[in-house]
């Protein structure tokens, strides 16, 4: 006998400048087979997510009639939440998150960081971090490398991950590359400087910085042809997104694919809730157990989801599962 249920959430946020919404919503299911119970969360992301919430919950009702009934499932016809999310709950009934992950000196290696003076001391106050990272747009050059010199001055073997999610052009990254000219070994890579493909070309064949692909690696994914993105010599880093990227069986194939090209490989969370965190943390460390996965998205939140994640910085409430919405069931 199979069991399926979906419940529904809604988590309490803060606006701040990396999210502008009040709350977080966002599905768990649930399946249930040979007394065995596995969870996931399905929740698209507005604004990065190609479906809706309603295209997401639609799909994932019909798919859980389906998995209930036996049929076969073509994880490759999901929307990447759904895929996500199901797969999730697929292998938590395989026992792959028995030992689930929680966030301890490994996790603390890598910090988002914003470029308020209050933010920037309470990074090079903490010993412990190894890593960073900073968002930079073309409004924010002079700001980021100023900021960049100074934690460098404090934390001289600091790595610095810098993504500017396609927003410079050539001369701007030219430019800023040139006002942190001392500190370029610091930088571990750039993520997605820029977002025409001559101008990424002469960014590598300049070999300032190590390029990272991330949105190309969705775009790619999507079009069912990322073998060769992967295989290109100007993408150093594979930055994968699961929730943006779809199954957890497509994610292992991308892991494994990067690894026969020796890509720098980095599991990223894209503002999911704790519950997810803990997942993709623990993905991170199973089947990439010497990379630091880039996880610091709790901030946003108000709550935690049925298990705590960082809960060392942050004494949140948990929202548990009886709590959220029962909003569909089914057996056979």
């Amino acid at each position: 006998m199979r069991y399926a249920k979906i419940y529904q959430y809604q988590i309490p946020t803060v606006r701040n400048s990396f999210w502008q919404h009040e709350y977080k919503n966002g599905l768990i299911v649930e399946l249930q087979e040979d007394h065995k119970i596995g969870r996931g969360e399905v929740a698209p992301l507005d604004g990065f997510s190609y479906e809706s919430f309603e295209q997401a919950k639609t799909q994932l009702l019909h798919l859980l009639t389906k998995w209930c009934d036996q049929q076969p499932i073509s994880y490759r016809n999901l929307y990447p939440s759904v895929g996500f999310g199901f797969s999730t709950a697929i292998f938590d009934l395989d026992d792959f998150f028995l030992n689930i992950a929680y966030p301890q000196d490994e996790y603390i290696r890598v910090k988002l960081c914003k470029t308020d003076q209050n933010n920037i001391d309470q990074i090079i106050d903490n010993p412990n971090l190894k890593i960073i990272k900073i968002k930079i747009d073309s409004n924010s050059l002079d700001v980021v490398a100023k900021v960049i010199q100074k934690i460098c001055k404090d934390m001289p073997k600091i790595k610095i991950r810098l993504d500017a999610n396609r927003g410079l052009s050539y001369t701007e990254v030219e430019k800023f590359a040139k006002l942190i000219y001392k500190n370029l070994p610091n930088i571990e890579f750039f993520e997605e400087p820029v977002s025409s493909k001559k101008e990424l070309t002469q960014l590598a064949n300049k070999k300032l910085f190590n390029l990272a692909i991330d949105e190309s690696l969705q775009q790619a994914v999507k079009k069912g042809k990322y073998q060769s993105i992967i295989k290109n010599p100007n993408n150093s880093v594979i930055i994968i997104k699961p929730t943006l990227i779809g199954d957890l069986f497509l994610i292992k194939e991308i892991i494994e694919y990067s690894k026969i090209y020796n890509k720098k490989i980095i599991i990223s969370s894209s503002f999911e809730s704790s519950f997810t965190l803990c997942r993709l943390l623990t993905i991170s460390n199973k089947w990439l157990p010497q990379s630091n996965a880039g996880l610091d998205t709790m901030f946003i939140y108000q709550k935690h989801l049925i298990e705590a994640f960082d809960s060392k910085n942050y004494s949140l409430l948990i929202i548990g599962i009886n709590e959220c919405k029962l909003c569909f069931e089914y057996a056979k």
